[in-house]
């Protein structure tokens, strides 16, 4: 049944696809060997249609739901919550942290203008409040100066 799993040329793409190369990984599969097991599990592809597989085992294309009856019965189900691909690629992880710093710049634009405002209505309530001191204390003093100015 072929000669053991060998990592592929590029990530394969989609949830089946990824969980397929797992349990192909774990147990020691070649592509051979995946293509072998489904093929007798009833997958329904004669030994010329081992292109159809691939598609499948890269996640060029999704399996319908009759492949993935088959496919449930030799890899088991994958998980439901996908791991997101791991970026191999150092230009695409270089875009990702760009986009990431640009967005973060920006919400620090954002902050700083929010403080602007804050800090100037900061400002004029403390104004207020000073000027509202102010003319309480002069209107409290006032029944004592109007005393003082009786006398």
């Amino acid at each position: 049944m072929g000669t053991g799993y060998r990592p592929p040329s590029r990530e394969p793409k989609g949830r089946w696809a990824r969980h397929i190369h797992a349990v192909r990984k774990r147990d020691g599969w070649s592509q051979t060997a995946g293509f072998e097991a489904v093929q007798k599990a009833g997958l329904g592809l004669s030994e010329k249609s081992r292109s159809a597989y691939i598609a499948i085992d890269m996640g060029d294309r999704q399996p319908t739901p009759d492949e993935e009856r088959v496919l449930l019965s030799v890899y088991g189900p994958p998980p439901e919550v996908e791991e997101p691909a791991p970026v191999t690629d150092q230009a695409a992880l270089i875009a990702v942290l760009t986009r990431v710093a640009e967005a973060m710049e920006a919400q620090t634009r954002v902050l700083a203008e929010q403080k602007g405002a804050l800090d100037g209505y900061a400002d004029g309530v403390q104004g207020l409040l000073v000027r509202l001191v102010s003319e309480h204390v002069n209107t409290a003093d006032e029944p004592s100066r109007l005393r003082a100015a009786r006398r």
